[in-house]
């Protein structure tokens, strides 16, 4: 029984975390490939 009620507590965390990924994407303004691609270049 304790198995069950970690494993619906568990789900309701990943699809919270699926629903704000989702939402992040959706709100994120539209950016190009270039800048994208260069960003992840960038040397600190």
């Amino acid at each position: 029984m304790s198995m069950l009620v970690v494993a619906g507590v568990l789900s309701v965390f990943a699809v919270f975390a699926v629903v704000l990924i989702w939402g992040d994407f959706q709100t994120r303004p539209a950016r190009r490939e270039t800048d994208a691609i260069h960003q992840w270049r960038r040397s600190f």
